[in-house]
């Protein structure tokens, strides 16, 4: 896909004069193909090629040096990875190392701002969303929507334990059967478990951290989920492990928690995304209530900025 306007061509030399600065240095496998279809970094055998529909991608690079960005544009349709992704991370490094002198620096922020800019309305919508006030409604159904497609589309591509988020990985040779077990014991070494412990797992998801944690820790677990899917599977792998002794789940909202129950561990992995940035005081005030004095809380979550 190449850019085509009347001001094409003009961005297009803002955009090679501040790679010719940026990456004056630069001599490794990874090429930059502008919105014109041109290269201005690298050949065309290159492993791996950057390629920037939009001259607001380079903008955003530029001015933010943030790899983030890269990420962002590239789902926003601005930019494209063709080739070897692992490679980009020769040029990831020598940006995250780069130190422009101040002249320098002057020129290509100068050259930046006068690339055109796009507002991601996407971006907009999507912090709108992350702030809606949450009902048991719009709970209820987004994580019916997410997790209810069927457990068998999930065992295609996750590991034997059925563990939905990120792995652990010590050494990259790991299986990802092997580092989704290294991280759920390390989450279980963080929270210092000991035997007959008390632990609520907070969105338990197929049940594989409370049947870890039982089993290797002998604590007694219990796991809380809105997925029917889930919760069924869960109930069947307790069954089929044989820890109905020391394992238990419920299909539960975690703000209908009893009040009179608290727990010596609380543990919350790949959840509290879900429920949106407005409503996390509610969220830490309902754990801090349910966790004992002196306990412990794990809480495991990807945000932004």
């Amino acid at each position: 896909m190449m850019l085509i306007g009347e001001n094409t061509q003009q961005s297009v030399e803002t955009g090679r004069r501040i790679l010719a600065l940026v990456l004056a240095d630069y001599h490794g496998p990874v090429a930059i193909r502008l919105w014109d279809g041109e290269l201005a970094i690298g050949n065309d055998n290159a492993p791996c090629t950057v390629v920037f529909h939009q001259p607001s991608m380079l903008r955003s690079l530029v001015l933010h040096k943030n790899v983030v960005r890269l990420a962002e544009a590239y789902l926003a349709g601005e930019g494209d990875i063709e080739g070897d992704a692992e490679t980009l991370f020769d040029l990831v490094s020598y940006m995250r190392d780069l130190v422009l002198p101040w002249p320098v620096k002057w020129r290509v922020l100068r050259q930046a701002l006068g690339l055109p800019g796009t507002l991601h309305r996407a971006g907009k919508e999507a912090k709108a969303v992350r702030a809606k006030p949450e009902t048991h409604q719009n709970t209820q159904e987004s994580i019916a929507h997410h997790y209810d497609v069927s457990n068998d589309f999930y065992r295609l591509w996750l590991d034997r334990k059925m563990v939905y988020s990120c792995a652990y990985y010590p050494e990259v040779d790991r299986s990802l059967d092997s580092a989704q077990q290294d991280k759920l014991d390390y989450i279980c070494k963080k929270l210092r478990l000991t035997p007959d412990q008390t632990l609520l797992d907070i969105g338990c998801g197929w049940g594989a951290l409370i049947c870890w944690a039982a089993r290797h820790h002998g604590v007694l677990a219990h796991g809380i989920t809105l997925s029917e899917q889930q919760y069924q599977y869960a109930c069947e792998r307790i069954q089929s492990e044989g820890l109905e002794e020391r394992v238990t789940v419920e299909l539960r909202d975690y703000r209908d928690l009893p009040e009179d129950i608290q727990y010596d561990r609380i543990v919350s992995v790949g959840m509290f995304e879900h429920i949106g940035v407005a409503n996390f005081p509610r969220y830490f005030d309902i754990i801090k209530r349910a966790l004992r004095p002196g306990g412990l809380f794990l809480n495991h979550g990807i945000s932004n900025d």
